[in-house]
């Protein structure tokens, strides 16, 4: 008899659940419009070195909630300077200063409008083309773009209404090689990263030297120039104002094999030394 009512109180249950809404049927959240990345302060597009071509990074517009937008809206956005300001001040402050992010010339980017149209036919989110050249960008510089939302038709802005586009450059050359080799006759082996500085050009520590602290880089560092046609090499002073001097060398790069093959002197207070070396990239 007790199995009998359980039953029949079951299938009223299921017969009322039935007859009412569905729980996920109503939006559960409120609607606000963000940028991506916001929350994370920071997104990275990786681009390459390359003068002659332009690359297109996107900054993204969505929104929030457990449903499609209903309507279209339009949201208005601009560079915000502060943006980048506040995270230095956070992060870096007086130290470091090598560190620090920098905006983007405008000479070096390009954006259609910075008000945009969100489509509710085409989506919950908008992605907004950005247009880059590399052109004189520097190596050792951190650029970025910052983007933060003003306003917007419908719905409302979320808290976090602010990114930071990060970019970092790379070209065939660069990575983790495993070097073999002698320095004035004694040998060496180490592990080396060649440094991306321009679409045919890698920075690299001499000899055996593999040091952390970025403001040695002047101090023992040169520069490989590769000839993307045959292979050769040219590798030179990376500051011929302070460190090494009379830097003076080549090479071969052979590009099936990722390999280098480099032969250079430098100068130093000890007098002239010889290297000679074998890179292999590491996979």
């Amino acid at each position: 008899m007790k199995k009998r009512i359980i039953i029949l109180i079951l299938g009223i249950l299921l017969s009322i659940y039935a007859c009412s809404d569905e729980p996920l049927a109503k939006e559960q959240y409120k609607k606000e419009v963000y940028l991506i990345g916001a929350t994370d302060e920071k997104i990275t597009f990786s681009l390459n070195y390359n003068k002659d071509t332009v690359q297109e990074v996107f900054v993204t517009i969505s929104t929030s909630g457990t449903h499609d937008i209903s309507k279209s809206f339009d949201v208005e956005m601009k560079i915000d300077q502060s943006v980048v300001d506040f995270y230095n001040y956070r992060y870096f402050y007086d130290f470091n200063a090598y560190k620090k992010l920098r905006v983007l010339r405008e000479e070096n980017y390009e954006i259609e409008s910075m008000s945009v149209r969100v489509d509710h036919t085409q989506g919950i989110y908008k992605r907004v083309p950005i247009k880059i050249n590399t052109n004189g960008l520097h190596c050792d510089s951190t650029y970025v773009i910052p983007f933060r939302l003003l306003s917007t038709s419908e719905y409302s802005l979320a808290k976090d209404s602010a990114v930071i586009l990060q970019l970092k450059f790379e070209n065939d050359y660069m990575g983790e090689f495993l070097m073999v080799g002698d320095f004035n006759g004694s040998e060496t082996f180490k592990s080396k990263q060649l440094f991306p500085v321009d679409e045919n050009q890698v920075r690299m520590w001499i000899q055996a030297i593999d040091d952390s602290n970025e403001l040695n880089i002047g101090l023992h560092t040169v520069v490989l120039t590769i000839d993307d046609k045959d292979g050769s090499v040219v590798i030179t002073d990376w500051d011929t104002t302070q460190g090494i001097y009379d830097v003076s060398g080549t090479g071969t790069y052979d590009k099936a094999a990722k390999k280098f093959r480099l032969n250079y002197t430098y100068s130093d207070d000890d007098g002239v030394h010889t290297c000679n070396e074998s890179l292999v990239f590491v996979e």
